[in-house]
This record gives structure tokens, sequence and C-alpha cells, in this order.
């Protein structure tokens, strides 16, 4: 087994990531009431500059980084409703006996779109709407009534310092822009764990822009006081928290090749604080740079970087509760079809996210539209093959 494993162990249990399209839920079953209120400018603006987009979280699943959530509702307010900085929303059709969790952000650079994953969140410059916790009453006896919540306050007061994560994979040691790859055996077993690197990119669309985007990489906390973060897992290096890499495969079938497959396939991913196929690169000694900069090892303080090292080891996440992983040859062995293309994903500490591929693909960037792929020796030396003949032609 991988020595990777117990890495796997302690990481997953908060790697299933927050992905959209985001879907209004409008066939919420009655009894029913809804949940109103006023979203406030606490920046010390006038000004909304921008609509507000308020999402509605079921609180027992709660959206990235305390949890793994996807929104229930989502509401957006317009700018021109705004007066005074104020302005009035509502949620209907919220199920009685409910306990939702309500934020949000004021969508200041106007990119947002519910329907494309790269632009369905805050980005750097937004102003972020803090949580709060609202619990629906149930129905009154003897009547399908159910007490409306009215005059919450949702205030907006946070500017977001930080771009999504964008990315692109890179190859070792080349570092070239390519997808990576975990290759089997005949037998359907790993040959080797897949190495890759993750480097931040900007990216300038039709659809959306991303200017110095960074991961927010948070260490293990220094328990026992040796001055790095503690390697808790057993893998021989410090640990890093955050941010965390989600890898689950993509539906054959989708033309677009975005969807991911039922039944779903997870892969199990581990960020490393250093690469071990070059341990002294800079750009990805995790540690050295924590240390350069004094940034502390206390499970909280973020480093900013722009280049990660990631192992997947062939494992297949099996259970998350309680958690389970199995070798990627015996998943492959019963009956499950594991070979393929996989969806990277990376959440940042902050709860933003990134994926490959994304709709950018569709707007002309070919780098966003590569995966991770599942595939035997045989077949990938083919495509390499295939490929060079194409270039040659």
């Amino acid at each position: 087994m991988s020595r990777y494993l117990l890495a796997v162990l302690l990481l997953l249990p908060s790697l299933v990531g927050c992905t959209v399209p985001i879907e209004a839920n409008l066939s919420t079953p009655t009894p029913a009431t809804w949940i109103g209120g006023t979203v406030r400018l606490d920046d010390g603006s006038d000004e909304a500059g921008g609509p507000a987009i308020l999402f509605r979280f079921d609180c027992a699943a709660p959206p990235p980084p305390l949890g793994s959530g996807t929104p229930l509702d989502f509401v957006v307010v317009p700018e021109d409703h705004f007066d005074a900085g104020s302005a009035p929303f509502v949620f209907p059709l919220v199920p009685a006996g409910s306990c939702s969790l309500l934020g949000g952000f004021v969508d200041r650079d106007r990119d947002f779109h519910y329907a494309y994953s790269v632009a369905a969140q805050a980005s750097r410059g937004d102003l972020g709407i803090g949580a709060s916790i609202v619990q629906v009453g149930t129905v009154e006896p003897g009547s399908d009534w159910v007490e409306p919540v009215q005059g919450l306050l949702l205030r907006a007061d946070t500017e977001v310092p930080l771009e999504r994560p964008a990315f692109v994979p890179r190859a070792i040691p080349s570092g070239v822009v390519e997808s990576p790859a975990l290759l089997l055996d005949e037998a359907g077993l790993s040959q080797a764990d897949a190495l890759f690197l993750l480097g931040s990119t900007d990216i300038e669309s039709d659809l959306v822009d991303v200017s110095a985007p960074v991961f927010t990489v948070v260490f293990a906390p220094d328990g026992d006081g040796d001055g790095v973060a503690d390697d808790l897992n057993g893998d021989g290096l410090p640990d890093v928290v955050w941010p965390k890499v989600v890898i689950r495969r993509l539906d054959p079938e989708d033309p677009q090749g975005l969807s991911l497959s039922d039944p779903p396939i997870q892969l199990a991913a581990v960020v490393l604080s250093v690469n071990p196929a070059n341990p002294a690169a800079p750009e990805t000694d995790l540690i050295g740079q924590a240390l350069a900069l004094g940034i502390p090892f206390d499970g909280e303080s973020v480093l900013p970087a722009t280049s990660l090292a990631v192992v997947v080891p062939g494992l297949v996440v099996t259970s998350l509760e309680p958690l389970e992983l199995s070798p990627i040859g015996d998943v492959a062995a019963s009956g499950s079809e594991v070979l393929g293309s996989y969806q990277l994903l990376v959440m940042n500490s902050t709860g933003q996210t990134w994926s490959l591929p994304n709709e950018l693909s569709q707007y002309g960037d070919d780098d966003q539209g590569l995966s991770l792929r599942v595939e035997t020796a045989g077949s990938a030396k083919r495509r390499v093959l295939l490929q060079g003949r194409s270039t040659r032609r």
C-alpha cells in the first residue's frame, strides 16, 4: 500500500467540495413559509456597486470551507433595489421546521452566473455577507400555517481579498502544462502514484477574468514544538491542511465533458508540503516559504502559494462516513468502470474553488479543458503515438 495512505486517511473526511450550477428550489413541499429581511452595506458605502447574491444552505450541510454543502436556494437582489445602502430580500418556500444558513456577497465585478462553476462564487473585490442561522418554526396546530421569519438583517461588511484559485496542471519534472495521468496495468492495478504540480494562472476571457490567484496554504499546527508543522499522518512530510484537492470521475457520455459520473467515483489526493521529486525546488518548498516569511505553523495562518505538488496514490474513496478506501484495482475488479477522465477541483481555505475541466474550454482556453486521466499503460502509449502522428501531419 502507498506510503501516502495515512495522509489520505486524515485529509479525506472534508474532501467533497462545492460544485455548481446552483438551481433555485421551486418544488419545496408544503407546509412552507418564507424568510425575509434586509441586506445592508456595512463597509461605509451607500452604493452597492453590483447585485447582492444570497444563498440558503441547510444548517447540517454548510458550504466550504466549513463543509461540503451546496445551496438549496439562491436569490439575486438587483443593484437598483438598494436605497441608502439597504435592500429588501425574500426567500420563498422554506420548509417548516427547517434550519437554514443564509449568506452571500455583493457582486461588485458583476461576473456572477449561476450556471457556470467558475462564475458562481465570490471573487476579489466583492463584498462578503456574513452567515446567519435561521430556524423556521413548525406548523401551528389545527392549520397549515407556518410563521414566517421576518426582519432578518444580513450585513455586507467584508471585502473579499483573494481571487478564486485558478490553476493549470504541470508535469514533473518538465513543467509542461498537460493532463496528469494515473497509469494502471492490464489487471487494473496502479503502477505508481501519480505525482504532478498545480500552478496558479491568470485568466482573461469573455466569461470571467482572474488576476494573480493564489492557493491558501494552511499547515498542521506545530504541536511538538520542533519549529515546523507536525507530520501526523506519518508520510515523512509536514502536513498541509489547506488547500484540499478533490478528484472525481467525469461522465464519458457527456458531450461537454463537465458532468460527474453516476455512480460517482472519487480518488484520494494529498497536497504535499515539498515536491518529493525535487525537494530543493523553491516554488513547491512550502515549508521553506513559510519559514522565510515568518508564517507560524498554528493550523490557521495562511501562506499564499502559486504552486502545489499533489500525489494521487491509486486509492478510491468508497465511503466518507465512515471513511473507507480501496485500491483502484479492487474497485475495477468489482465491475466499476474506473478508466477515463477525472475532474480536478481545488478548494481554498476561503471556501473558493476552481475546477478543471471547466466552461472556459468552450471559450477557446484549451488549458482549462484539461483533466486527470486514469488509463492503462498500453492505452497511454497508443494515445501518445497518435498525438505524435497528428502533430507531424
